[in-house]
């Protein structure tokens, strides 16, 4: 380690946390007061420290403080280096508890019911103690926090922008997209629907720049016919399953959640193919898994195994 630059001496967590904090409030007085210091003080330890690294890591203007950036490098990493310290303590607790650890697991909306529930139980059948913390989002919401290990895997659609992450990821079912109604809507006692009819619908889309919400657009723009004005944007699979029996609206969500949504018997797949199949999967920020990431990792692709099957045989059924 004699071959680190002097200046990272000065960078312990808490010292990382005070540049994070900058950055966050964009103000010394505001950070000082946060960081239980003095606006001297710590405008002090901003200078030493820029001086001892070579570079200005914010820009001061007469309003508020922003990242420069060689900040912005900094910062980014600072952030990984204060999620792994975190998750180290967490794993610590964990295993004195008696657990292998903690795993924070990121989930985009409508894929957490469909595969948690039989991935924690393959988990308890190989006694497997693990705690886990799920956190239910859309992509862009979830992949600053993979970036910066307040994650440890994530659970998405291998569109463009999760292919383009970085990091390392491994693929776990094929999934479409179907369009969803309820099981009184008109449009339920056609034998066949093609997009100008969902037209002039009302809609509940999803979220902006979510990969649903493009496969929407991508559409209605190859049919012709312009988005239509949404009653709600939203990425809740029970609000969307609400407002589809209350108000007559469609929504999009994929093939596994529509199964799940379908169990109630107030909601139905149109007849009608939403998307073109595409790969879900996990992704990961680190060379080397830990033990309960590994074994989560297994968990989720058993979970797919059985949706996989349980897919055959709903075909097969049909077929009959």
């Amino acid at each position: 380690m004699s071959d680190l630059p002097a200046w990272t001496r000065r960078l312990g967590p808490r010292q990382l946390q005070t540049l994070v904090t900058i950055a966050h409030t964009g103000s010394l007085s505001r950070a000082a007061t946060l960081m239980a210091t003095t606006q001297p003080g710590l405008s002090k330890w901003l200078r030493d420290l820029e001086d001892a690294m070579g570079v200005v890591l914010f820009e001061r203007t007469t309003r508020r403080l922003a990242p420069t950036e060689y900040g912005h490098i900094v910062l980014r990493l600072a952030a990984q280096i204060l999620g792994d310290t975190m998750r180290m303590a967490d794993e610590l607790q964990a295993r004195q508890a008696g657990r292998l650890g903690r795993l924070n697991l990121g989930v985009l909306p409508g894929l957490a019911p469909v595969l948690l529930p039989d991935a924690i139980h393959w988990l308890q059948e190989r006694g497997l103690e693990i705690e886990v913390v799920l956190r239910e989002s859309t992509f862009d919401m979830l992949l600053p926090q993979l970036r910066q290990h307040q994650l440890d895997l994530l659970v998405a659609r291998f569109d463009r922008e999760a292919l383009n992450a970085g990091g390392q990821r491994r693929a776990l079912f094929q999934e479409t997209a179907c369009i969803m109604a309820s099981v009184d809507h008109p449009l339920q006692r056609r034998p066949a629907v093609d997009w100008t009819d969902l037209a002039d619908q009302p809609w509940i889309l999803p979220v902006p720049d979510s990969p649903m919400r493009r496969t929407v657009e991508r559409a209605f723009e190859r049919s012709g016919m312009p988005v239509p004005r949404s009653l709600l944007e939203s990425a809740s699979a029970l609000t969307n399953r609400a407002m589809a029996r209350k108000m007559g609206a469609l929504f999009i969500t994929s093939r596994l959640s529509a199964s799940e949504l379908e169990r109630d018997g107030t909601v139905r797949r149109l007849p009608l193919t939403a998307s073109q199949p595409s790969a879900v999967g996990v992704l990961w920020m680190v060379d080397d898994l830990a033990p309960q990431q590994q074994y989560m990792l297994e968990a989720l692709e058993a979970a797919a195994r059985l949706h996989a099957e349980a897919a055959v045989g709903v075909v097969a059924e049909t077929a009959r």
